[in-house]
């Protein structure tokens, strides 16, 4: 990589870095997403509160849950890995993810 190709690559970098780290943009899009999703059976997002957030400090509902991999280790039913898939699948193919 020679230097030019160096500074864009570290641009974009710096770019993605930032984008992440802007938490008004990145509640703006997550609201984005959960109204996009709210049709998917099975698939739950967290509430943002305004009121208790700003451009350092995002809060939001706590999601009760487990990591897949955990759930799997439990032994689901069939019709559970399939809600499950399905929800996951709807996701997905939505348009904002």
């Amino acid at each position: 990589m020679n230097e030019r190709e160096l500074d864009h690559y570290m641009g974009e970098v710096e770019e993605k870095l930032l984008e992440e780290t802007d938490y008004i943009l990145e509640v703006q899009r997550s609201r984005e997403i959960s109204s996009e999703c709210a049709h998917i059976p099975n698939l739950k997002f967290p509430i943002y509160y305004d009121e208790f957030s700003s451009d350092r400090i995002i809060t939001m509902d706590w999601i009760k849950g487990l990591h897949l991999k955990e759930w799997l280790d439990t032994n689901p039913s069939q019709t559970s890995k399939n809600q499950i898939g399905q929800a996951l699948l709807g996701f997905l193919s939505s348009p904002s993810s």
